[in-house]
């Protein structure tokens, strides 16, 4: 540490102070808010299918089920697809799969889609 060496700042290079006079004075301050709408036109509505406990039995036909109720008449006539626990509704434009333990039904009526839970015994 021999080799550093302090020399001090001449009069001309000398740090020169100045007082920094603070003004309190109020700042009009405008906060511009916007409120941003939705547009819930484009938004996809899912229905989650409601919990029910429609019972309904099948009847197997030749390429798939009937479905029945206690009435007794045909609610569905589902058809094979090669994926295990789905079916085809026929006439319904839909599909019926298993889901958990429950059934559901999903089909298109008036461009709406539908979704309704049933209990199933094959």
């Amino acid at each position: 540490m021999e080799d550093i060496t302090y020399t001090p700042l001449s009069k001309k290079e000398q740090i020169k102070e100045t007082k920094i006079k603070w003004v309190d004075t109020p700042v009009n301050t405008v906060i511009k808010k916007e409120v941003l709408q939705e547009d819930l036109s484009l938004k996809k509505v899912v229905k989650k299918p409601e919990p029910t406990d429609v019972v309904l039995y099948a009847q197997p036909k030749k390429s798939g089920f009937q479905l029945i109720n206690l009435k007794p008449e045909v609610v569905f006539i589902i058809l094979h697809t090669n994926i295990k626990d789905v079916y085809v509704i026929k006439d319904k434009n839909g599909l019926l799969y298993k889901k958990e333990t429950k059934w559901v039904a999903e089909y298109y009526e008036n461009d709406q889609l539908v979704m309704k839970q049933f209990e199933i015994k094959f």
